[in-house]
């Protein structure tokens, strides 16, 4: 143990004990009161005016143990479950633990990249786990070990370093990205808000998926005003109570406030592009395709993708461009027609297939055929139409 964290690392009654760089609090029902000690690597409890280590070392470490005899490497974000157990961030250690009321630490899940905070999610089915996986720039959910991502996109890797490079943009919650998020808190009707670090600002993801730029304008400063030109300087935790949201700032030292309602917050809009006002659902196992804002319900036969390439039905996606569809036997063709448009496609020298008595295509032939806008978004298996 260094003398450093000797020299700030002290249990006893409240005026004797010492901290070194506290990160986050949390109190249990009985006002018991949680610190994660970071640069002390313990979390430590205050009850009845003492201190007193509930579990670590005081020297970084990995070890699931019980009270002094469990070590953690930095622990940073913790929350409580409904049971009294601690979830922390693990942030050094790039893993999320637990630690029950008498201090037995245990491992809930690894694999992250200096995660920042937690937020637990209870239902019937069981305990979850938000992760603010920070050197990812991803919001991710971990259940019974397994972590899937909810918000955040993954682009290049940092030169020399274990990070993802940081980003910039709001929409839909899988294509959004992040800068080294640090906070999080879960709003009552299970809207998080993210206190996105270094990109200045406070990101709202929303229950219909979206992520939109609740308050920030990119750039750090200290000014007051409404959300359009206030300014932030790195926010690093949240708070929110009776419409009112806390914003601590690392570098301007001070507490922000922001008067800002639940139902406020769900209206606030995305950019306008071609992916504003439509809602993705979670990948699933059959290709959701999306026709100028409106998703294609297929009766039979779903899109499919063969040798990299998107095959959907002819006929369901020009019925919901609006077009008439006319099979013509005699000249194996299919005949499409609308107030705009004529073309036909013909068996033999367009590139069809039938399966299941239906008429298929390639979506990227079939939109240069027909003047469309096309996007595919993997991170969803979703398939954008725009007609142009």
């Amino acid at each position: 143990m260094s003398k450093e964290t000797l020299l700030f690392y002290v249990d006893g009654t409240v005026e004797q004990a010492m901290f070194n760089k506290p990160r986050d609090v949390v109190i249990d029902e009985a006002g018991n009161i949680y610190v994660s000690d970071t640069q002390n690597h313990v979390i430590r409890k205050i009850s009845e005016g003492m201190v007193s280590t509930l579990a670590g070392s005081g020297k970084a470490g990995y070890k699931d143990e019980i009270g002094k005899n469990a070590q953690f490497n930095s622990p940073t974000g913790l929350d409580l479950d409904k049971k009294g157990n601690l979830y922390v961030a693990d942030t050094g250690n790039n893993a999320i633990r637990k630690v029950t009321p008498l201090g037995e630490v245990t491992t809930v899940a690894r694999e992250f990249n200096e995660p920042a905070d937690v937020v637990v999610e209870e239902s019937g089915d069981g305990t979850g786990i938000i992760v603010l996986d920070s050197g990812n720039q991803l919001i991710r959910r971990t259940d019974s070990g397994k972590a899937t991502t909810i918000a955040g996109k993954r682009e290049t890797r940092l030169s020399q370093t274990t990070y993802i490079q940081g980003g910039y943009a709001d929409g839909m919650a899988l294509l959004a990205r992040f800068n080294f998020p640090k906070g999080m808190i879960v709003l009552q009707d299970g809207t998080l808000l993210i206190a996105d670090t270094w990109n200045h600002r406070i990101r709202g993801i929303l229950k219909d998926g979206r992520v939109v730029t609740v308050a920030g304008i990119g750039t750090p400063g200290e000014k007051d005003g409404p959300i359009s030109i206030a300014s932030l300087n790195a926010p690093l935790d949240l708070s929110y109570n009776n419409g009112v949201l806390y914003i601590s700032e690392m570098f301007n030292n001070t507490i922000r406030k922001l008067n800002i309602s639940i139902e406020e917050i769900n209206n606030l809009e995305t950019d306008e592009s071609v992916l504003a006002g439509i809602t993705f659902t979670m990948p699933e196992d059959v290709i959701q395709v999306w026709f100028n804002k409106k998703r294609i319900e297929f009766s039979d036969v779903e899109p499919y993708i063969e040798n990299n390439k998107v095959i959907v039905p002819l006929r369901a996606v020009l019925e919901a461009w609006g077009a008439e569809v006319t099979w013509r036997e005699s000249g194996r063709e299919i005949l499409i027609a609308n107030e705009n448009c004529r073309r036909i496609f013909k068996y033999g020298v367009d590139p069809l297939t039938i399966h299941q008595g239906r008429s298929l295509v390639g979506l990227r032939f079939l939109a240069e055929r027909m003047g469309f806008q096309v996007l595919w978004i993997p991170e969803y298996q979703a398939v954008v139409i725009e007609s142009i």
